[in-house]
């Protein structure tokens, strides 16, 4: 994993520079025309140095005619790899357009930045979703805005408006389940989710026990495909410090065949859904 990071870190120095830079010597003819909601405000995300957390769905994105995307990082701490890195990506797999590279002195000192998605990736990004990962046992607080004319920005708050006073939030409590292989088990059954129009959903899981396998603690979905969920300090369910921000695909396997867990041998996991939905 360092080996990837490193080859591919050749831009940070150059891009967290020339980032602050337009960021501290104001905004460009573009910006002037554009107005920044924010959309992520101070989300603490830990990494492990593998697996990418969600920061923005498409679907989001999708909400309205996005011509720019700005995320601001502060309090970075460190991890324990050699290099360290933050990686920003436009699906829920390593994709060809991210963001990848060794922090730069510059941001050692300053634990702060904002990048500003160039044209290309904001075009992979919007259809994507955004996603993150950065080095094992390093965190930082995000915080991204997007920009929108006016005319959009109005659009959209009058559509979340109307949203709001339709949509609903409730928790589905899964099936408690305890692993002996590596065999998926399943905690949450279709017919659960059947009489729900569901526009987002939060997967949270608890483990405990004590694993067999020797490693790490480690929990994951199955359906569509292995998709592992992430540790937090700051789960939204005490306890549940396991949590994973579903996107349409997963949501839609949820809804047809269920939701299928799968830790390590020796564990037992406890999963909350909390999902929003219109009536």
């Amino acid at each position: 994993m360092k080996k990837f990071f490193k080859s591919g870190a050749l831009v940070l120095a150059a891009a967290v520079v020339m980032a602050f830079a337009s960021c501290s010597n104001g905004s460009s003819s573009d910006d002037e025309e554009l107005v920044y909601k924010t959309i992520v405000e101070n989300k603490n995300i830990s990494f492990d140095g593998s697996s990418l957390t969600q920061l923005v769905s498409a679907a989001t994105f999708a909400k309205a005619d996005v011509k720019s995307v700005k995320i601001e990082f502060k309090n970075y701490v460190h991890g324990t790899d050699e290099y360290s890195w933050i990686t920003l990506a436009d699906n829920k797999n390593w994709p060809d357009v991210s963001f990848q590279s060794e922090l730069s002195e510059f941001l050692k000192t300053s634990n702060s930045f904002t990048y500003t998605l160039s044209p290309s990736e904001l075009k992979a990004y919007l259809s994507g979703g955004l996603y993150i990962s950065g080095d094992t046992d390093a965190s930082a607080t995000v915080t991204i805005s997007i920009g929108l004319t006016a005319e959009a920005l109005a659009a959209l708050e009058e559509a979340e408006k109307l949203a709001s006073n339709t949509e609903k939030t409730t928790e589905i409590t899964g099936t408690t389940v305890s692993f002996t292989s590596d065999e998926a088990l399943q905690t949450i059954f279709a017919d659960q989710l059947a009489d729900y129009n569901i526009t987002a959903m939060t997967i949270s899981a608890m483990l405990y026990g004590e694993a067999t396998d020797g490693y790490d603690w480690s929990v994951a979905i199955t359906n569509p495909a292995w998709t592992k969920l992430n540790w937090t300090s700051s789960p939204t369910i005490e306890y549940f410090s396991y949590e994973l921000n579903a996107n349409s695909l997963i949501i839609d396997e949820a809804k047809s065949s269920g939701l299928w867990i799968k830790a390590n041998p020796g564990l037992t996991a406890e999963v909350i859904l909390t999902i929003t939905y219109t009536e």
